[in-house]
């Protein structure tokens, strides 16, 4: 008589195998960890990228106002407006700069101007303004309504500069200087918003 081979399934009594459940259990368990990973990742990602964004916006904060500080210091004080003081300010400035002397006359440059163009959120250069041969370059984008903590149409100073109402880009002529304010604000693709603030005081050129 051949011999029965007889082979008994290993269950959970006596420690040899596992259940369904256990195996549910088991898998439920993995694709938690495996979600908890992606959005880890996908966390760290986003943070990365807003870092840099974040320091692109400060860039162009700083090469902005070095470009407006630039242009303003061959500015003459006499042929500068809007000639305002504190609290009051403007989002443009008109200037001309000296060329030289011809037959002991000074030769003064065409009017210029830098003004915020808030519909479109930009920092632009003009030379002869409001004229048929005007020309205009853009020199900064994503520049914000108003300045960090300022509401504005309150004719109030809301964030304690003394200055009231600032425009995103913002000039207020002190005798023979201008304070120059710069505030930059975007939103990015997932709508978190950024923002960059940067000043700066410019002599006029006597």
């Amino acid at each position: 008589m051949k011999p029965v081979l007889h082979i008994e399934g290993r269950n959970a009594t006596n420690g040899g195998g596992f259940t369904l459940l256990e195996v549910l259990i088991a898998f439920t368990l993995v694709v938690i960890l495996l979600f908890n990973a992606t959005q880890l990742i996908n966390t760290a990602s986003k943070a990365g990228d807003h870092t840099a964004k974040q320091q692109e916006l400060d860039q162009l904060a700083d090469q902005v106002i070095d470009r407006i500080a630039l242009a303003l210091m061959a500015a003459n004080e006499e042929r500068t407006l809007p000639a305002n003081s504190a609290p009051f300010n403007s989002d443009l400035i008109n200037y001309e700069t000296s060329l030289g002397v011809e037959d002991g006359e000074t030769v003064w440059s065409e009017p210029e101007r830098i003004a915020l163009d808030t519909q479109d959120s930009m920092v632009s250069w003009y030379r002869n303004p409001e004229t048929p041969d005007v020309f205009k370059l853009v020199w900064g984008k994503h520049v914000s309504e108003m300045q960090i903590d300022e509401l504005g149409g309150n004719n109030a100073d809301d964030n304690g500069n003394v200055l009231i109402d600032e425009k995103g880009l913002s000039f207020n002529i002190d005798r023979s200087s201008v304070q120059i304010n710069l505030t930059l604000r975007q939103v990015l693709t997932d709508g978190t918003e950024i923002s960059a603030s940067t000043k700066t005081r410019v002599a006029f050129r006597n």
